[in-house]
């Protein structure tokens, strides 16, 4: 019985080692820092962030070619259009579905909370071509 002491603590101690050098090889960030609900709004410029918001949401009725048919003559890929639109409330007021606007997309859901409030960053911040 003593000599199995010995072997049972020692196989004890490699598996713990053993376990404890991978038990985190397969963690990945997002399960270890998973999304909080935070919505980014510092620096929102509109390259980088306001683009690829009109991109999947608007540019299909509010683009050069498609804007006099589909998107009642507002074309938003063009910048001073886009800056109108931002600078007189009615992008915020559409996408946020606010009475008096008609609520962009038309037929469609509100934007994602985020999405609608990187806009209004961008329109606070002087709707800036940048």
């Amino acid at each position: 019985m003593k000599r199995l002491i010995p072997i049972i603590a020692f196989g004890t101690i490699i598996a713990l080692a053993l376990s404890v050098q991978t038990g985190c090889y397969y963690d990945n960030e997002d399960d270890l820092y998973p999304f909080t609900g935070m919505c980014d709004t510092i620096d929102v410029q509109l390259a980088a962030t306001i683009k690829p918001i009109l991109q999947g949401s608007c540019y299909a009725c509010h683009n050069a070619s498609a804007a006099g048919a589909a998107g009642a003559g507002i074309n938003l890929e063009d910048y001073s259009s886009l800056k109108g639109w931002a600078d007189n409330g009615r992008l915020v007021c559409a996408t946020e579905h606010s009475n008096g606007c008609s609520p962009m997309p038309l037929g469609g859901g509100r934007l994602p909370q985020c999405d609608i409030d990187k806009l209004k960053a961008w329109v606070a911040a002087g709707a800036l071509d940048n």
